[in-house]
């Protein structure tokens, strides 16, 4: 069984130089079986490990096969160092509609 937080990657976690809020870098590869979107959240957490914030990077439009990029920002700046950034969710979400059986 494959999930969407299977076709995600974390390529760069930072904080950005003007707000101090965390961003992270995402990598999504398209291996559902057909065109669709991804919804993806991302956890910051602390040096402990400990989750201190959250983001949501979207792409859609994704091809079978195709990798795209996204980012993912946090809600407030981040003053404890570099935070680790983790797929907490992915969903995706298909372009192309369902078949459904005739009469």
């Amino acid at each position: 069984m494959r999930f969407p937080s299977d076709d995600v990657t974390v390529a760069r976690c930072a904080l950005d130089p003007a707000t101090g809020r965390p961003v992270a870098e995402l990598s999504v590869t398209g291996r559902a079986a057909r065109e669709g979107a991804y919804t993806v959240t991302v956890e910051f957490q602390d040096e402990r490990e400990e989750a201190v914030d959250r983001g949501v990077g979207t792409g859609g439009g994704l091809a079978v096969g195709a990798t795209g990029r996204t980012k993912a920002v946090g809600a407030r700046a981040y003053a404890g160092g570099v935070p680790r950034c983790v797929v907490h969710d992915a969903e995706f979400r298909s372009a192309e509609p369902v078949a459904t059986a005739g009469p």
